[in-house]
């Protein structure tokens, strides 16, 4: 499996959302903004879990892995949103996740596989769905 950026294999295309703090007079404020977009990122061994039904909603929960170069400033917490197939000209709803703590994989010099050099994200999804 390549991991490169230069490559197809990041078919998928994120925005980076996350809590900044600013200053309005002597008060701290924090607020989530857009960080990064466009990047190339591709969202793997996708684990879906069963919907959950209540009276006034229901909520479906997923766990992925995402992997990325390892320039993306990706960091635990954020919040992102990937379009699948965003980089093969897909359109459609993004999805959204928050980041766990990013793993590096660093490539040996003169490593056997060139080119695999990329960090892997966990990734958490939830969804809630309103029942009119």
């Amino acid at each position: 499996m390549l991991i490169n950026p230069n490559n197809r294999w990041y078919t998928d295309s994120m925005r980076i959302c996350r809590v900044t703090s600013f200053a309005v007079g002597n008060i701290t404020k924090q607020e989530r903004q857009e960080v990064a977009k466009g990047i190339p990122c591709r969202v793997y061994q996708n684990t879906r879990n069963d919907v959950k039904m209540n009276t006034s909603d229901s909520t479906t929960s997923s766990r992925d892995m995402l992997a990325c170069a390892n320039s993306v400033d990706i960091r635990a917490g954020d919040e992102l949103f990937i379009l699948r197939g965003g980089k093969l000209g897909q359109k459609g709803l993004e999805k959204r996740y928050f980041a766990g703590e990013p793993a590096e994989y660093f490539e040996p010099f003169g490593g056997v596989k060139p080119r695999i050099a990329h960090q892997q994200i966990p990734l958490s999804g939830e969804s809630r769905v309103k029942v009119r």
